[in-house]
């Protein structure tokens, strides 16, 4: 990488991503935790009510804005595809038959097309943040085990936080380790979540006045990613806000 690219690099504040995402899946917590989302409120709902994963967890746990200009409004895949022909510098049929399968891109032949010397700063640093975004945020689930450890300390893997850089993501602060993922473990996480009270979860791990410094958490409606809409309602989970939670 050119001292130019990664200069274009760093200014996305992306760059930090690989060094926060975990080494393995630990399948059974992951999946516990899933079994009790909900897609309606997008929400888990477990006995003392509901909990969700909010905007400001977002940008604390990975280190990423949650607010700020959309980057691109595509309306459809066919200008998903057309972004990615030109990226590659071919003809958009040549690069479907070539480069496109099952809804995204070979990640070698990326890898390969963009890296070329012949290829501008522009389209080197492109490619190399799809592959970056590609490989860390939208496939590691990295990001759902570090909030399932902010908010639920019996499950985390270490009772200490590890000390980690003033300002960095706090994925950093689990040293996570190889877990059983046998059924077994499952069943005793199921069971954990089952008897789970409201006394349980840490309801405010980032500090007590999580709205001070992530104002956009208190956004309501909803969250858009091309022809993907999902409701946003962090009204059903207050006391993630600091807030007193109203019986409904």
């Amino acid at each position: 990488m050119t001292p130019e690219v990664q200069g274009m690099v760093d200014a996305t504040g992306l760059r930090h991503l690989p060094e926060i995402m975990f080494d393995h899946l630990d399948q059974p917590l992951i999946c516990a935790f899933v079994e009790r989302w909900q897609l309606d409120t997008n929400s888990f709902h477990l006995p003392f009510g509901e909990i969700s994963i909010l905007l400001h967890d977002v940008s604390s746990i990975l280190h990423i804005p949650s607010d700020g200009w959309i980057t691109g409004d595509f309306g459809s895949w066919d200008d998903v595809n057309s972004s990615c022909a030109e990226l590659f510098g071919m003809e958009r049929s040549a690069f479907l038959k070539a480069h496109w399968s099952g809804g995204g891109v070979f990640i070698d032949s990326l890898i390969e097309r963009c890296s070329a010397p012949d290829r501008s700063p522009t389209h080197q640093f492109r490619g190399y943040m799809l592959t970056l975004l590609g490989a860390t945020l939208f496939v590691d689930k990295s990001g759902n085990r570090a909030w399932i450890y902010e908010y639920f300390p019996m499950f985390r893997p270490n009772r200490t936080r590890r000390m980690r850089p003033i300002g960095s993501a706090s994925a950093l602060s689990w040293e996570v380790r190889h877990e059983n993922r046998g059924i077994d473990r499952l069943l005793s996480i199921r069971q954990a979540l089952d008897q789970t009270n409201d006394m349980q979860p840490d309801w405010l791990p980032y500090g007590i006045c999580p709205v001070s410094a992530y104002p956009r958490s208190t956004y309501y409606g909803w969250l858009r990613y091309l022809d993907i809409v999902e409701p946003y309602m962090p009204d059903r989970t207050l006391r993630q806000l600091g807030f007193i939670q109203e019986v409904r």
